[in-house]
């Protein structure tokens, strides 16, 4: 049933196609607790209040009475939402602007308002945006000025080597609103160099720009979301479905007219074509979505490759479930010594060594086992191991590091 609501929501144009397929799925259902469990963790539940919400489709598939007072309920509080985030988003666009910072927001509410019809049935908690990360220290400072606290602070460390990107940054609102800045959507772990450098100024001249309930805000263009989507779905473990209707959603509506072999392009240089590919293939098999052959033939990648994305994501990993697990999340930024015996995060590691960036990927790796001592001072030393040799600070950060779960 839960597949049967995302495919309904995406794909039926009138009620009645929708009435059908939900009465179709609602022959086998054993219970609509399951349901609501997964459209809530899904971040689905106002997509299943907008189709419900239909006498046809209701009278079809006969939801219990509880699930749609809880789903209306739902629905209230996220259209207040869409209201009380109009002005926050109003002083952060205004004040993007007098710092003469380019920003693009992304996610949430602008594709809400761009591709859902109505921006209160796209659930978030955060306002996403995409800065250059040359000037990633002014957004922060003018970020700090308007009361946010940063609660992920990619400045805290030293780089923990010459050529590696900036984290994204977390912020805590003072209006109960947080907002997390990303500063290379596409690479994470170490700087682009070259025509990749170049990456933000080119979705800046190919953005849209989208009125969020009387917001003027700036978003990537088609090609853009479709690519940052991608990585972020596999990025995340594919992990909450409501980033899969964003994406089935502008394949809907753009998929026929996307620049596919631009994206093919840009998808090569930075070596991301195997994770793209794949979750196409995610959408194909487990979401029944309709790819275009020009997308497969312009993001094909080598045989081991594919073999590879599909042993560390495999199809049973990335179906919606209740209980959906991404403690072991194999990226590399989760590598360690300590899970290598965990046969997703072998794969993982491989496909990591063959990835065609892999002198920058093993001098991360390096790195991140054995930093330089002035990083391991600053981020390690400040409290009781001040002075301490290397080697007593290499012992503390493999602990918190590489072993166990990364320092705050």
């Amino acid at each position: 049933m839960f597949l049967a609501i995302l495919g309904a929501f995406v794909y039926d144009g009138s009620a009645g196609d929708a009435a059908a397929r939900l009465q179709s799925a609602a022959a086998d259902l054993s219970s609509w607790d399951a349901v609501e469990q997964l459209l809530k963790i899904h971040g689905c539940s106002l997509i299943a209040y907008h189709l419900f919400s239909s006498p046809e489709v209701r009278a079809a598939c006969q939801p219990p009475e509880t699930l749609m007072a809880s789903l209306r309920k739902r629905y209230a509080a996220a259209f207040a939402q869409v209201y009380a985030a109009a002005p926050i988003l109003q002083e952060l666009a205004l004040a993007f602007a007098n710092a003469g910072v380019p920003a693009l927001a992304i996610k949430g509410p602008s594709v809400g308002a761009w591709l859902y019809g109505d921006p209160a049935l796209r659930e978030y908690c955060d306002f996403d945006f995409v800065v250059p990360e040359a000037r990633a220290r002014t957004v922060h400072a003018l970020l700090t000025d308007l009361g946010y606290h940063c609660v992920e602070d990619p400045f805290r460390s030293p780089p923990l080597y010459g050529g590696a990107s900036l984290r994204s940054a977390t912020y805590t609102g003072p209006k109960g609103m947080n907002v997390d800045l990303r500063f290379d959507p596409l690479r994470i772990l170490w700087k682009s160099r070259g025509t990749r450098a170049e990456l933000f100024n080119r979705w800046w001249e190919r953005r849209l720009q989208i009125d969020v309930n009387g917001v003027q805000l700036d978003t990537p263009g088609p090609e853009d979301q479709f690519m940052f989507f991608a990585r972020h779905l596999q990025a995340h473990e594919y992990a909450r479905a409501k980033w899969i209707v964003d994406i089935l959603l502008l394949l809907r509506r753009c998929g026929a007219d996307l620049d596919w072999q631009a994206i093919g392009r840009e998808a090569r240089a930075y070596g991301i074509q195997g994770g793209l590919y794949r979750t196409l293939e995610v959408l194909d098999r487990v979401y029944g979505a309709q790819i275009p052959e020009e997308a497969w033939a312009a993001l094909r990648p080598n045989i081991a490759v594919r073999a590879l994305h599909r042993r560390v994501w495999p199809d049973a990993k990335v179906t919606p479930s209740i209980h959906q697990d991404v403690s072991d999340n194999p990226t590399p930024l989760n590598l360690r010594p300590g899970r290598l015996r965990e046969t997703r995060q072998l794969y993982a590691l491989a496909l990591f060594l063959v990835d065609q960036n892999r002198a920058q990927n093993v001098a991360y790796l390096a790195r991140r086992m054995f930093p330089p001592r002035a990083w391991l001072r600053q981020t390690y030393a400040p409290s009781r191991v001040a002075g301490a040799s290397y080697i007593t600070m290499w012992y503390r950060h493999a602990r918190a590091g590489l072993l166990g779960p990364p320092s705050p």
